[in-house]
């Protein structure tokens, strides 16, 4: 895995940054055993826009992603730094931000999950812990033993200490 190093100039560009962020979310989804060869995606919006989003272009896995490689499109699937893949349009996007509303994961029938955040780190940590959940559950599930279930009690008493996951906001140093 080659690192890129970030040029002076571009610490303070919004784009790059967020570029940077996709890209070791990808890669790190690679160490972490998330990735399932070229056909998923993260994407994220464009800092400072509504109708651009950040994503790495089809074909490239995961694992070879660069800030350099990411590219935007825009709500008509246009792609812009010079990629010509192809983009679906928004109507799918808008009728998904349509179930998902406020929550922060959404389980797709038959195809995968969504996770949201207002950062990439957030939203990777919510799919890390996510499949890390469903994980263990199918472990426990695989024993054949009955399955207790947690009391309303300790459910309030965890989400009292732990409301939402705040730390995970952004990279960590």
């Amino acid at each position: 895995m080659s690192v890129q190093l970030l040029h002076p100039s571009r610490t303070n560009d919004l784009i790059w940054q967020a570029k940077v962020h996709l890209a070791a979310a990808l890669r790190l989804a690679v160490l972490d055993g998330l990735e399932e060869g070229i056909d998923n995606h993260f994407t994220m919006i464009v800092p400072g826009r509504t109708d651009q989003y950040l994503l790495l272009p089809y074909g490239l896995h995961w694992s070879e992603a660069r800030a350099s490689d990411i590219i935007v499109f825009n709500d008509a699937g246009e792609t812009d730094d010079h990629y010509q893949g192809l983009a679906k349009t928004m109507a799918e996007g808008e009728r998904l931000a349509g179930l998902l509303q406020n929550k922060q994961v959404m389980f797709l029938k038959n195809h995968g999950v969504i996770t949201v955040g207002d950062t990439v780190a957030q939203a990777y940590r919510r799919l890390y812990k996510l499949e890390k959940a469903c994980q263990t559950q199918v472990l426990a599930m695989s024993s054949g033993q009955p399955l207790e279930v947690m009391s309303e009690s300790v459910i309030a008493e965890v989400l009292q200490r732990a409301p939402e996951d705040r730390m995970s906001r952004s990279w960590p140093g």
